[in-house]
């Protein structure tokens, strides 16, 4: 298991997954379930994001200036507030325009309303950079570290699931048809029982 695979299934278990779906107005096994395959999409995305021109470098200056891990921290605190947070802005700069297709592809697999799942999103990402702050931090990583640890744990999710058939490689629109739904369709990452059990 990869380091960002394994440390995204700590992060997002037990208390946590229990406050963020308390958040969101989802009972856990939902917001688990959301989580399972959201979770890979930002992983996915943000490795794209570091191997094209210039990616790696903005996101260690975010990194370093923003998303440093003090949120790891206090996260009661954050999920308390978290509606004030920067998810809004993170996930722009993740997926850019593709939010919105994303989310409404995740509530077609989850039967759950694209607002909820975007709630949910805005309080995911803010966690995930945080966790990539600390490591970023306590390890000294330059941009080429960053984009390794997300490159190598995209590539060990996807053999984690080997029905996703390298999914994480193009992630938001893997046939290229400008259509993620029957993309997303086929994540099938089994996090969901890894969440429910921490």
């Amino acid at each position: 298991m990869s380091e960002i695979f394994e440390v995204l299934t700590k992060q997002f278990g037990g208390e946590v997954l229990d406050s963020i779906s308390q958040q969101v107005g989802l009972d856990k096994s939902q917001a688990g379930s959301i989580l399972s395959s959201a979770l890979p999409i930002l992983v996915g995305a943000m490795a794209r994001n570091t191997s094209q021109q210039g990616g790696a470098e903005s996101l260690l200056g975010a990194l370093q200036n923003d998303h440093d891990g003090s949120i790891l921290d206090d996260l009661g605190g954050f999920l308390q507030n978290s509606q004030s947070g920067p998810g809004a802005g993170i996930l722009k700069h993740v997926l850019g325009s593709r939010r919105a297709p994303v989310e409404n592809a995740l509530s077609k697999q989850t039967g759950v309303d694209s607002a909820s799942i975007g709630n949910l999103l805005e309080i995911a990402a803010p966690i995930l950079m945080g966790m990539l702050g600390k490591k970023q931090r306590e390890s000294n990583l330059d941009a080429g570290g960053i984009s390794d640890i997300l490159s190598t744990g995209a590539r060990q999710m996807s053999s984690e699931a080997p029905e996703s058939e390298g999914l994480l490689g193009s992630l938001l629109d893997q046939d290229n048809d400008g259509d993620i739904k029957d993309d997303v369709a086929r994540i099938g990452f089994d996090l969901l029982g890894k969440f429910l059990r921490k």
